[in-house]
This record gives C-alpha cells, structure tokens and sequence, in this order.
C-alpha cells in the first residue's frame, strides 16, 4: 500500500500585526489543506486559508487543555502522511525561541517534507512600533537576543551568564522574560552595567493595545510589577532606548487601540479593513456573506454573449468586476470582447478594479449609491432610448436602477455573475471580544451586511447592540436600513465610499473620545 506524504511548511507569522507576514508566508496559507497555529496568531491570517482547511488550535489559553509538543508533532506528522499540505503557522520567526527547530528534526526523522519560511521576529517588529532602534551608528553597533525562560528541562548548552552580557552588548533584548524581569535586571547590574542606561518593556507589540513603559535598568523590574504587565512583552535594555521620544509612531496613529468590526463577505478582501488598521485600529472582520460563483459559468457566458451588443455595462462593487472577468475568462475570452461597449462604475475603487483587466471606465460616479450612480449617468448622456445596457451583478438598488433606465427608454439585461448565501455563523474572534466587552465599534458598508448581521447574531434589532457600541455607515440606504432595525448611527461618511468612512470614523473618534 502506497503512503501519501504530504508537505510540512513551517511559517512565521510575525508577532501581531497581521500585515508583517511575508509574502512567501501568505501564498502558503492560501494553498493549506490544514492549518496549525499558535495562540498569538493574528486571527485575521487564518482568512488567508482557503474556506475548506482545516483548523487546528494548539496553543494555549487560560483553562484550557494545552497540547503538548508531543502532540503537535503527531499531528503535522499524521496530517502530513495523510497527503495535507500543512502550515505550521507560528507568531514571530520560527526558529527565533519558536520551536521551530524542534519540529523541523521531527519532520527530517519521519521523512516528511518541509520548508522553513521566514518570519519578523518580535524583537526586530516590536522595537521598530515602538520606535526603538537595535542598533544606531552613534549609539550602539551589537545586539543580543535572549530568552528570559529557558526550559526547565534543557540538557545541553549553557544557561544565560547575564553578568558576561552586561557590558559586552550594547542592545540586549529579552523575549519570555516578564515573571523573571527583577532577577534578571539585577544580574545585568551585577555585571557592571550602569543603573541608569534606559529601558523598555513593549506589550503586545505591532497591535492595536501596544503598550510601552520607559525606565532604566535600576527601575524597569519596578515599573513592570507595578503595571501589571503581562506577557507576551519583549525588555529592552540600551542607549537607543532614548531615541523613542523622537521616532515613536505606532501608538500616535488616530485609529490607535480601538477595536472595529467590518462586515463583508467570507471570500472578499476588505479594503475597509486595510484602510481601517493604516490608521491603528485593530479590525475584527465579520464575514457576513459567502460569495460563491454561479454554478455554470459557461452557460452564463452564453447569456451575456456578444459583449458588444451592449451600448453600456454598468459595475456598482469591485466584487462585480471580479465575478463578471472570472465568467468571461473562464470561457475563453478577455478584456478585447468589450471592445466598443462603454464601461459605468459606481466609484473610484470600482474603476480601479477595472483597470487592472486593462481597461479605463467610461464613466464614473462620486461615490454616491448606486442609483446615484445611473441618475448621474442619465443625466450626462444626451440619450438613452433604445440603448441596451448590462448590469452584470446583484446589488440592493438594482431595481430602482433598472427601472430609472426603463423610464429613459433603455433596454436593461440583468445577470448574476456570483452567487449569495449567508455565513455559518459568527466568526470565534468576534465572539470572544463582544462578550468581554471589547468592542468599540462596527461598520456597515450595505444595507444587507445589516440584515445578515442581526440574522448571523440572532437579534431583532440593533437597539441593545447599539447601547455599548458605535456604528458607522458608508451612507443613506445603508443608514436607512440602520435606523429601521432601531440602531442610532454614531457617524456616516460625508463621501460614501470606503476612503471616505475610514476618514470619517478617524474624525468621530478624534472628536468624541471613547463612546458615552
């Protein structure tokens, strides 16, 4: 009997911020039939994963079982003979006090194939947020990368001499250290490095709820029991420290600290998201939809064929151009069967979607609503009557769109090029932040992320939602519905668009502070 084997990729996942994954790192995390991950994993990684991979927690939380090593190995090494490809998805860099080494020997010793993919280490990642340099030519040129909690068990190699260190190493950075940090500032002191040479001890580093305490090397141990801090945190001890004051970035972003939620869709990129954590927050995204192609997308093709017939076709999302290309390309065609038919979108981000098929959209709406859109449009154009016009994509005013078409004498064709079914249910990190109370607030792009929202959370209404949590909406069908189902919305985007919310939840929070 043949044995499968699979393949095992060992992925750093970087320390927090989900966006300092490598690229190398991410295209294995979009081809994984089963993904393992840690504990400080960024949850928004896992939406990298294709919908159908398996999900394997093996870190640790209070009061919960906790997998031993042994066990983690039995299962990429189970999962690998299986035929998977695995990605052992872990925080920071894997081989930097990751375990990574540990595993790879396993790997090698049951004959299972493996790559090692690189990761931002904490101390690189979490030093630059806190605009702390390891190392600066006027300052300091060594650096040492120490673990504060070597394993209890360690039968080879020497233990730390943190007397040796103190005064041959100008940076000294201490990764799992926080319940050892008195002990070990004090060897650091007993080995003649100064009491007052600066530190630092970085919470949570790279993350929305970074924290950051500056001391010195007499007083941090001090300040860290008096804080409460916790890990994970990384200690830094050096000159450079003194450079913070100066190039500290991360905690000064408008958006700093605050946890949003974004609905969209399960299959979507949500550029909301991407805008939202630009600006500091942490975002929680709440796939709201599945976003599926149709089921036969020849026979679709057919529908819509020839492309040229079409005086207009009219795009109100992104998601629209990406579905109606994937039916034409699947078919065998391309951008050149568009040829002399002109192209409408709803807005800027709608024309950039567009453009990356290689083609520049004819016309273009401010961003408004979709039936803003066609009334804009209507208006420019000298005539519509008898013009044949495609709207290739559902959309929440498409029939007012149609029928505003209908009343200038155009021919309207509509097509579905995707399909539309609601999520399972809510995703675990959302859940886990709502009922601790951790959520400052949730933004609303449609009027049927609303509906499916209070659907997926079984509500009749946004009312008790509404009382601990801000809203914000891209605009006034979306509101509309908001305000329907008894929610108050805190703001709404002077230009509704995704720039344009981003930017207005920037200005509610620099104006309001936390929700009263």
């Amino acid at each position: 009997m043949t044995v499968l084997k699979g393949k095992v990729f060992l992925v750093g996942a970087g320390p927090g911020d989900p966006a300092l994954i490598t690229r190398k790192g991410a295209d294995c995390l979009r081809k994984a039939d089963v993904v393992i991950y840690d504990r400080l994993i960024s949850k928004e990684l896992l939406y990298l994963a294709p919908e159908n991979a398996e999900l394997i927690y093996v870190g640790k939380r209070p009061g919960e079982h906790y997998r031993k090593q042994d066990e983690i190995n039995q299962i990429i090494i189970e999962k690998a003979r299986a035929g998977k490809t695995i990605i052992r998805l872990k925080g920071g860099d894997p081989l930097v006090f990751g375990r990574g080494a540990e595993e790879a020997l396993v790997m090698a010793a049951a004959d299972i194939q493996f790559e090692i993919i690189p990761g931002v280490t904490a101390a690189v990642a979490t030093s630059a947020y806190a605009g702390i340099p390891l190392t600066h030519r006027d300052w300091t040129s060594s650096v040492a990368l120490i673990t504060g909690h070597e394993a209890p068990d360690k039968t080879c190699g020497e233990s730390v001499c943190w007397e040796k260190l103190a005064t041959c190493i100008g940076t000294i950075v201490v990764y799992m250290g926080v319940k050892n940090y008195e002990k070990i500032t004090t060897r650091i002191l007993n080995g003649g490095r100064d009491p007052q040479t600066p530190a630092a001890i970085i919470y949570a580093g790279t993350t929305p709820w970074q924290k950051t305490i500056v001391g010195t090397l007499h007083t941090i141990a001090q300040q860290a029991h008096a804080e409460k801090m916790k890990p994970p945190a990384i200690l830094i001890v050096g000159d450079v420290v003194r450079l913070r004051e100066s190039i500290a970035w991360h905690e000064k972003r408008p958006l700093f600290g605050r946890r949003l939620v974004v609905t969209r869709s399960r299959s979507e990129k949500s550029r909301l998201a991407e805008e939202l954590r630009a600006r500091g927050a942490m975002v929680i995204e709440f796939p709201t939809l599945k976003i599926n192609p149709p089921p036969d997308m020849m026979t679709l093709h057919q529908k819509i064929q020839p492309l040229n017939q079409y005086e207009w076709i009219v795009f109100s999302s992104p998601t629209g151009v990406k579905y109606f290309f994937d039916v034409l390309i699947t078919a065998g065609g391309d951008s050149r069967n568009l040829s002399g038919t002109r192209i409408a979108v709803r807005d800027i981000s709608t024309a950039e979607a567009i453009k990356q098929y290689g083609i520049k959209a004819d016309f273009c709406g401010a961003g408004l609503t979709s039936s803003d859109m066609i009334n804009s449009l209507i208006t420019q154009q000298r005539s519509l009557k008898n013009k044949k016009i495609l709207i290739p994509q559902k959309t929440e005013m498409r029939t007012y769109m149609v029928q505003s078409l209908q009343k200038v004498g155009a021919h309207v064709i509509c097509v579905d090029v995707y399909q539309i079914s609601p999520a399972p249910h809510p995703p675990d990190e959302f859940q886990e932040h709502y009922e601790a109370g951790l959520i400052d607030g949730i933004c609303f792009t449609s009027s049927t992320s609303v509906s499916s929202f209070l659907a997926l959370m079984n509500l009749k209404n946004l009312h008790s939602f509404n009382d601990c949590h801000n809203i914000f909406s891209i605009g006034p069908v979306t509101s509309a519905k908001i305000i329907d189902l008894d929610g108050t919305i805190s703001a709404q985007a002077d230009q509704h668009t995704i720039l344009g919310l981003a930017d207005t939840i920037c200005e509610y929070y620099q104006r309001n502070g936390s929700k009263s």
